[in-house]
């Protein structure tokens, strides 16, 4: 019917938002997907902006905070509540789950936790602690788990009147992300 799948696109500004697209153009965005199931793609893309504090406001950073802010869903990079480097390394770590990462970033999440509670910086500590529930509920819904632990590409082709179907299937260590 000419509808395409959807991308979850990582915006090239100074506080990059996640968004979900249609069409990947030549913008020096990062494009991710394409997700097959919308439903799917909208869950991972609010968990992944909740988990890591992505905004959600229009492109021009507003003057005042927002209701994001206030419900714990943003940092509020637009009246400085959060330094560039800090929303970067935020917004990478989002990045690397996409990516198909998540583990890495839990133990780093750990690591930084670990460290948090020996600062006794306990609230911090409860925010990366609460990050890694999340993303490993996140995980086992996620992912579907072959026996195998490799790379690889799974294809199919079938010809009908004259037209070639083909669908494709990527295995990311024995995983279908």
């Amino acid at each position: 019917d000419g509808v395409r799948y959807a991308y979850l696109k990582v915006t090239k500004e100074d506080f990059p938002r996640l968004l979900t697209v249609r069409k990947r153009a030549k913008d020096g965005a990062k494009y991710y997907g394409p997700f097959t199931d919308g439903t799917a793609r909208e869950n991972s893309a609010r968990l992944l902006r909740s988990i890591f504090k992505i905004r959600t406001c229009a492109p021009k950073l507003p003057k005042s905070v927002c209701l994001q802010h206030y419900i714990g869903n943003c940092d509020a990079p637009c009246v400085g509540k959060i330094s560039k480097t800090a929303y970067q390394t935020s917004l990478g770590a989002a990045v690397s789950v996409l990516k198909g990462g998540t583990k890495r970033v839990v133990k780093q999440l750990e690591q930084d936790m670990v460290k948090f509670s020996d600062r006794k910086q306990y609230e911090q500590a409860k925010v990366r602690r609460d990050q890694i529930d999340a993303l490993r509920k996140f995980k086992t819904r996620q992912k579907m788990s072959m026996y195998r632990s490799y790379d690889e590409d799974i294809m199919h082709w079938i010809t009908v009147n004259d037209r070639l179907y083909i669908q494709m299937f990527n295995v990311d260590k024995g995983k279908v992300t």
